[in-house]
This record gives C-alpha cells, structure tokens and sequence, in this order.
C-alpha cells in the first residue's frame, strides 16, 4: 500500500522483488513483524590505528577538568544538570575559554536573543568578543547542525517523552562527528549523576559530568590524563 501497489499482479511482483533482495543478502525479515525488512548494511570503516592522530582535542573546561581526562577527535562529552544548576553558565564558560582557539558552536534551546545578552554581559568583557562564538537557537535535530570538525555545545537537549531515546540521539550526534567534539547538556534528576535517558546517556561519552546546585563531579572520565590518578567520582564545590 505504501508503494501504491493495489492490483494482485503489483502486489505479487512486490513480494517477489521483496523475495529476491531477501535471497541476495540485500535484505532480511524483521522479527515478529509481517512484511516489514531491515537494509542490511554490509560497510565498514578499518581503523587505521598505525597512523592516527593521537594529538589530544584542544579544549579546557573550568575547574581545570581538562588537565584530569583527556579529549581526542570525535568525542562526545555530556552535561547532566539539575534545572538551574548552572548548566549554561559552565557552557558559556566552556565557550569563552576555547572560542579563540576553536570553532565554537552554541546551540541553545531555550535562550533568545535578549536573555543571551544579559548572560553574556555578566562575564564583564565587550560583546563584541563573543562574535567569535556562533550562537544558534535550536532545539532538536541537533545531527542535522553539528560541526563535524568543531567544537558544538548544545545547550540543551530537550526531550519531553520517550526518554529511551536519548541514548540513540547521543550515538547519532557522535556518528556525524569527524575531528571535533560535540558538548550536550542534559537535564537529570535530583540525586541521580546520570541525565534524563539512564545508564544508556554514558555509553558513548568520554568525559560525563553531573552538575547540581553548589557541585561539579565527573561521572565517567574514559582516558586519564594521568596514568596515576583517576578523575572517576572526583567533585569539586563551586559558587554560581
């Protein structure tokens, strides 16, 4: 019906087409689902570890995180924040500290032009200087936007049902990324170090950090930026 097929002789030569992607390895049966197929994807992409860039990703954070967990291309780095924890205050920091040096791009969902003045204002230097920063106001479809090869702070991911789903939204925005870095914030509940989405929000980070009112701790910090000293569970007590 989909494909607008309505006489038997469409509908059978359908189903043979259908048949012969089967018999071909193009194609296989979804499980438990009558007439429904999955592409199979056969590529891949070697790993050329003989030659990789092993050159950390320049980015710093406050607090000095940066110098505790290190950061190459293509990484994903999540933010879960309780609601006015100071997400995008520690964002916009992130922003201003790597905005000469990098390409920074700022995705905000929830600020408009005006509120992100009087923010801006706030860090007692010409607004001006901010124009190395590209604000966007954006809200979902994130994958779409992204800079595969700059620095991308997203502030926030907003998800209102579904919240599964977050985790594949997560592995989306890192699969378009090339050698840059992608920032999402998250909002998470009271008590809890992971965001909306559960367990499934630290797979593919390398550095998760949990904010809440008065405390930053790092989550899961995957590569040490010293062999001796494991940044996993480190907290520190900041004022906003």
């Amino acid at each position: 019906a989909d494909l607008g097929y309505k006489t038997p002789r469409e509908r059978a030569t359908c189903r043979m087409a259908f048949k012969r992607l089967v018999e071909h390895g193009k194609l296989e049966p979804v499980r438990n689902k009558s007439g429904m197929y999955r592409y199979i994807d056969g590529k891949i992409d070697e790993l050329d570890f003989i030659n990789a860039d092993t050159t950390p990703f320049d980015i710093k954070f406050p607090f000095g995180v940066h110098e505790l967990v290190s950061i190459y291309q293509k990484s994903l780095i999540v933010l879960a924040g309780e609601p006015n924890a100071g997400k995008t205050a520690y964002l916009l920091n992130v922003a201003k500290k790597n905005m000469v040096d990098q390409k920074v791009n700022y995705f905000s969902s929830e600020m408009g032009a005006a509120e992100l003045q009087i923010r801006l204002k706030k860090f007692n230097m010409p607004l001006e200087h901010w124009k190395k920063v590209r604000f966007v106001a954006k809200s979902g479809d994130f994958k779409d936007v992204i800079d595969p090869n700059g620095l991308n702070i997203i502030d926030y991911l907003e998800v209102a049902k579904d919240f599964y789903e977050v985790g594949g939204m997560l592995t989306d925005m890192f699969n378009v990324l090339d050698k840059g870095v992608a920032i999402v914030a998250l909002q998470k509940p009271t008590g809890r170090d992971t965001g909306i989405g559960g367990a499934r929000t630290l797979d593919k980070a390398r550095l998760y950090m949990a904010i809440e009112p008065g405390v930053l701790k790092i989550v899961k910090g995957k590569l040490w930026r010293q062999e001796c000293v494991n940044p996993n569970g480190m907290s520190i007590r900041w004022t906003l």
